[in-house]
């Protein structure tokens, strides 16, 4: 039988849960974990982050597998379609999907697995808090010293007139899918847009991405988002920026999608292909909606219990605790960073602050994320907006593109660069990567802020050749070329100088 009385209860079973649940119950601390959902994983493994990746990988094999001729080898063609007409089947690749869900599920995810840790496990169950001691899960009632709130986030919908009565689908709902669609529109252009565009447009669907704002990707640097916006039209996605959803209406099996796009006072429409402004419609076979996240805190009775909730979701403090001391909440229900591993560090947080009271305080200040389209974006620290709006003329910007790297060049993967935002001696204040593997690359930078090493100490430590990571050397060696030899010249570089020149005259 369950025990009822408890350390700590963990309500919600994705990222945030599952990490708060094992680490005290593998410390020996009485801990429950519950889940309405009828399995582990949340958004991240059902909806999110793992299938996601796995269509992503799908899509990259079809694109590289179409443009064989690059490398040599013969065209990929299919007898029974015409030319040109190459499209994939999509129940295959969900199946692919599903599977790479399940495989993670049963080794990582599984109930069992955190029963093995010691912890109690209720799938199923939908929890309502009695008071802030007591919860009701099912005909259960649990008695705790600490909650921790991890219900995580949903799709928030757009009000457009007839886009409920459409053929829509959601991150939750495409995984669902079997059948390509010929037309498909992806309404918003943040990381679940932009990778889902992407990759159904190299799965065979001609995709039009609809972003209300200036660029793709707006969160990340504007000049790499830029160059990411053109390196999806050059390869022919119908990206309307500065464009809104007024209506959708059903004609047969079609949706009609009106966009009012906004003049663009940023980009040359010739350079950039940008769509003219004014009123269009836009024929689909089908619609994806990603225009932000909304916060799972329904049924709870957390405002019953003195908990207060905010439009972006829950209200914490630095050490992630509600209005009410004894419950915390972590991951997508506090809104901020919606990112997997934002959540599991918060976790830890929680964890911390419960296992060794008050010890723990959230820090957001080197946060990287990346988004995981060909190429990938990835950024942590300032943009350089941001440094310059903080440290004025001292910010300092230093670049590589992937088109000078040995590596890339082999490899056939040359779009993007790297991007380095510094302050004074080099000290990094923030690195973007626009380029093959960025999502892996930016970590460099993002241990070198951690530990206040420069960009002096990058460019001394040896990397492999030939490797990728040998741009985030390169770009800390531009800042190397600038202090030595560049116009703003200190006393080491001017001495450099005088050596080369009274060496050479001998």
């Amino acid at each position: 039988m369950a025990r009822e009385e408890y350390d700590l209860v963990v309500i919600g079973g994705g990222s945030a849960g599952l990490v708060a649940t094992a680490g005290p119950a593998l410390f020996g601390a009485r801990v429950a974990l519950v889940e309405k959902a009828p399995r582990l994983g949340g958004d991240c493994l059902n909806y999110g982050c793992v299938p996601s990746k796995a269509f992503i990988k799908a899509a990259k094999v079809a694109y590289h597998g179409r443009s064989a001729p690059k490398w040599g080898l013969p065209e990929l063609h299919s007898s029974s379609r015409p030319e040109g007409a190459w499209k994939a089947d999509l129940g295959e690749v969900m199946g692919r999907v599903r599977a790479a869900i399940d495989h993670i599920e049963e080794h990582h995810d599984n109930p069992d697995r955190f029963r093995e840790f010691g912890a109690d496990v209720f799938v199923g169950e939908a929890p309502e808090f009695v008071d802030p001691h007591t919860l009701r899960v099912g005909d259960r009632t649990l008695t705790s010293r600490h909650f921790m709130i991890a219900t995580g986030s949903r799709p928030a919908l757009p009000p457009i007139p007839g886009l409920a009565e459409s053929e829509y689908w959601t991150n939750e709902t495409v995984w669902e899918q079997t059948d390509l669609p010929e037309r498909l529109m992806v309404i918003g252009a943040g990381p679940i847009g932009c990778e889902l565009a992407q990759s159904f447009h190299r799965l065979g669907s001609r995709v039009t991405l609809v972003e209300t704002l200036h660029c793709v990707l707006h969160r990340d640097d504007h000049e790499l988002a830029c160059a990411l916006r053109d390196i999806f039209i050059r390869d022919g996605i119908d990206v309307r920026i500065n464009s809104r959803a007024m209506t959708v209406r059903a004609e047969g099996n079609t949706s009609i999608v009106t966009l009012q796009t906004e003049p663009d006072h940023l980009h040359d429409p010739e350079e950039h292909d940008i769509s003219p402004a004014g009123e269009h419609e836009v024929a689909v076979d089908a619609i994806i909606v990603a225009t932000g996240r909304r916060p799972n805190v329904e049924g709870l009775n957390l405002e019953g219990i003195g908990i207060q909730v905010a439009a972006q979701g829950i209200v914490v403090d630095e050490k992630l605790r509600t209005t009410v001391p004894n419950i915390y909440a972590a991951g997508d229900v506090i809104g901020g960073y919606l990112f997997t591993h934002i959540a599991e560090a918060e976790a830890k947080v929680v964890v911390g602050n419960v296992l060794f009271p008050g010890s723990r305080k959230m820090d957001y200040g080197i946060v990287p994320w990346s988004t995981f389209t060909d190429p990938e974006l990835a950024r942590v620290g300032m943009t350089e907006e941001e440094a310059r709006q903080k440290h004025g003329s001292t910010v300092r910007v230093y670049r590589f593109p992937f088109a000078d790297l040995d590596r890339a060049v082999c490899d056939g993967e040359m779009d993007g660069s790297v991007k380095v935002v510094a302050g004074a001696k080099g000290k990094i204040l923030g690195a973007h990567i626009l380029g093959a593997s960025a999502g892996e690359l930016i970590h460099e930078f993002v241990i070198a802020m951690k530990h206040g090493l420069s960009l002096a100490d990058l460019a001394d430590t040896m990397h492999i050749y030939p490797t990728l990571s040998q741009v985030d050397r390169r770009a800390a060696d531009a800042y190397m070329r600038e202090k030595y030899l560049g116009d703003e010249v200190g006393f080491a570089g001017k001495f450099l100088r005088w050596w080369a020149s009274r060496r050479a005259s001998k």
